[in-house]
């Protein structure tokens, strides 16, 4: 039987990733969601996705200026788009 090449894909976790699925478990989108209306032409994440992707990065660096966070990535973090993606254009 031949072995067919495999590869291998390594992506560091960092704690953003963490604290992002940790504020998921809580409900921490959907409850800051519900103080934080949508527009109703707003597109992509919501208000609570994006307040959760923020508190993040605040918790993590310790830093609260308005950086963007994917700026600071060498590329997009597949981990962290994937925490988020279902939540895109929702309009909960």
């Amino acid at each position: 039987m031949a072995h067919l090449p495999q590869q291998i894909i390594s992506e560091r976790i960092d704690d953003v990733v963490l604290l992002l699925e940790v504020m998921k478990k809580m409900g921490l989108p959907q409850i800051l969601n519900q103080h934080l209306p949508r527009h109703w032409k707003q597109e992509g994440l919501d208000w609570g996705w994006v307040a959760c992707i923020w508190l993040s990065y605040i918790i993590s660096q310790g830093d609260h200026r308005k950086v963007r966070l994917f700026c600071l990535l060498p590329e997009p973090s597949r981990l962290a788009s994937n925490k988020t993606r279902s939540h895109r254009g929702s309009g909960s």
